[in-house]
């Protein structure tokens, strides 16, 4: 695997609370992994389970300069990692359309999604920031296209990681985010395509979460909608 840096990681950026620069030396990272795994299919029902293991050399990681208190912005550069990073993991998923097992004219489908990490540490064995130990999806998918309507439950669970904020280790994780969405179809003609409306409720308990320390996702949002597919 390979990636090279970003187009804010060369360049840097600066906001209210914090500046970031880069390394004039920064380049790639570079990884090696593989993976095995199966999946199994029988009368609507579906799983599969892979296991996983990538190491990574020349990490992009930012590391804290300076700053951060007495009302000075922090400052962080973006470097390439002296150390090695291990990746151990496995992710699978399940599913059970029982539309399809009992002969239904409708799909109703449970279903699980997960990836856990079983290690991810660095050469002095402590673990990698921004890495989460468990990360979840499971829900409900109904769709009934006599009727032309469609629903998707999902709650995504969001383990714990941790953020170095340059002073501290800050925790965050351990979130649980419900999201709905429903699309009902108004017009339908083969020469015409079809036309939809859709609502997205996102985040409908209005969990407070984020996926880096310092920067809150979205609470609780709606979105209505019209789609033409042709």
């Amino acid at each position: 695997a390979f990636r090279m840096p970003t187009g804010l990681e060369v360049l840097g950026y600066n906001n209210n609370s914090d500046i970031y620069t880069s390394d004039p030396d920064l380049g790639p990272e570079e990884g090696l992994g593989w993976d095995i795994g199966f999946e199994t299919k029988y009368k609507g029902f579906k799983a599969g389970l892979t296991y996983f293991e990538m190491d990574w050399k020349d990490r992009i990681v930012s590391e804290y300069v300076s700053g951060g208190w007495g009302g000075m912005k922090a400052e962080y550069v973006y470097k390439n990692a002296d150390d090695e990073v291990k990746f151990r993991g496995i992710e699978g998923n399940v599913s059970y359309d029982l539309g399809e097992a009992f002969g239904w004219d409708f799909m109703l489908r449970p279903y699980v999604n997960f990836t856990h990490m079983l290690k991810y540490e660095n050469e002095s064995g402590s673990d990698i920031a921004k890495t989460r130990d468990w990360t979840t999806a499971f829900g409900v998918n109904y769709s009934h296209p006599s009727i032309g309507f469609d629903a998707d439950l999902t709650v995504t669970y969001l383990g714990k990681q941790y953020d170095y904020t340059g002073i501290t280790n800050e925790e965050t994780g351990d979130n649980y985010i419900v999201d709905l969405c429903l699309i009902k179809t108004l017009y339908e003609a083969d020469n015409y395509g079809k036309l939809s409306a859709k609502l997205d409720l996102r985040n409908i308990f209005d969990e407070l979460y984020d996926y880096s320390y310092g920067f809150p996702m979205n609470g609780r949002s709606f979105f209505l909608s019209l789609m033409w597919n042709y």
